[in-house]
């Protein structure tokens, strides 16, 4: 509200200055004057992009944690977890997060900041490409787990009717170890 009041004090003091014929000085604050006020429906407008960005990419998090928290035992139920993972959460923050870099970088367009929203595009352009591949590799890495903890659930089941177990204890190999300790338990967990 200050900053309107001097703004509007500062174009009535140019009309004045104009009328009264003092032109030298009512020109200078022109110089001065007009770059702002020609660039203030700029920041206006970028204030307003961001602003509903920002109001999306609440809705979209909001939305997500409702919609995906089934997801969150979905870990846990397969083995990847001990607990419950806030996978709902996760999701939303990173659509979150991507959300208010695109509103960002569309505010800074609407700045003509050259300097600033070429470097933003960039990565922006850069993040973009990077989904699809993070999102492989965790499939990637989740459909590994899970073969693993298979492997290590088979050997644990047919290492032990193979009389490895006796045999290793005949040896005195685990001597010492964990009285629950066998040589298959050691063997699935390694193979895990």
């Amino acid at each position: 509200a200050q900053a309107a009041f001097w703004v509007t004090i500062l174009i009535g003091l140019m009309q004045a200055l104009a009328i009264a014929g003092a032109t030298q000085i009512s020109s200078a604050l022109h110089g001065v004057i007009d770059p702002i006020l020609s660039y203030l429906p700029n920041v206006i407008g970028a204030a307003l992009i961001f602003g509903i960005f920002l109001i999306i990419a609440n809705v979209v998090r909001e939305t997500l944690k409702a919609v995906l928290v089934f997801g969150d035992g979905m870990p846990e139920r397969f083995g990847l977890a001990t607990g419950r993972v806030n996978i709902s959460g996760i999701v939303a923050s990173v659509a979150f997060a991507v959300l208010i870099i695109i509103g960002a970088i569309m505010a800074f367009d609407v700045l003509a900041i050259e300097a600033i929203s070429a470097p933003a595009n960039a990565l922006l352009t850069d993040i973009i490409g990077i989904i699809p591949n993070v999102l492989a590799a965790g499939v990637i890495l989740a459909i590994f787990v899970l073969i693993g903890r298979f492997v290590s659930n088979l050997v644990l089941k047919t290492l032990p009717g193979t009389g490895v177990d006796s045999a290793v204890s005949e040896l005195g190999l685990l001597k010492g170890a964990d009285s629950g300790l066998t040589a298959s338990t050691v063997i699935a967990r390694v193979s895990m």
